[in-house]
């Protein structure tokens, strides 16, 4: 995970590498083992910093779409969607953090930021499915 994160060192170069070494470890695996390794204990530390976002006065957020390939049920075509959160400046140390949906629906913003103190501030583009965010203050970019 290290050489792949730290380093930016794809799977199939990792792969290549330990064939060298005269280790045979197909990238599947690796990437088995990262999916694994997250589940078991980054998503934890995923929900401690998403518990302590929904407690900040000032976020930012944005929705983007992305391609994911080889997506169970999903055509290589569809569009999915990053929605990066951002804590603002509040002189706590920033929480940024990257939540991936299907669609575009407003929904999403709603069920992620489900749980914020009312009266928050959300700074957010003009889209349209912010509007269903009704505990905030919504601010325009």
């Amino acid at each position: 995970m290290y050489e792949k994160y730290a380093d930016k060192l794809p799977l199939y170069r990792q792969e290549k590498g330990f064939e060298l070494l005269g280790v045979s470890i197909s990238r599947t695996t690796m990437a088995n083992w990262i999916i694994t390794c997250a589940q078991n204990y980054l998503k934890p530390v995923y929900d401690y910093f998403h518990w302590e976002l929904l407690k900040r006065h000032f976020l930012m957020a944005d929705e983007t779409p992305i391609q994911v390939l080889k997506e169970p049920g999903r055509r290589p075509q569809s569009k999915s969607y990053i929605w990066p959160m951002r804590s603002g400046e509040d002189r706590l140390p920033p929480i940024i953090l990257y939540h991936y949906t299907e669609t575009r629906a407003g929904g999403n913003a709603v069920d992620f930021l489900d749980g914020i103190d009312e009266g928050s501030y959300v700074m957010v583009d003009g889209y349209s499915g912010y509007n269903q965010l009704k505990k905030i203050r919504r601010c325009c970019c």
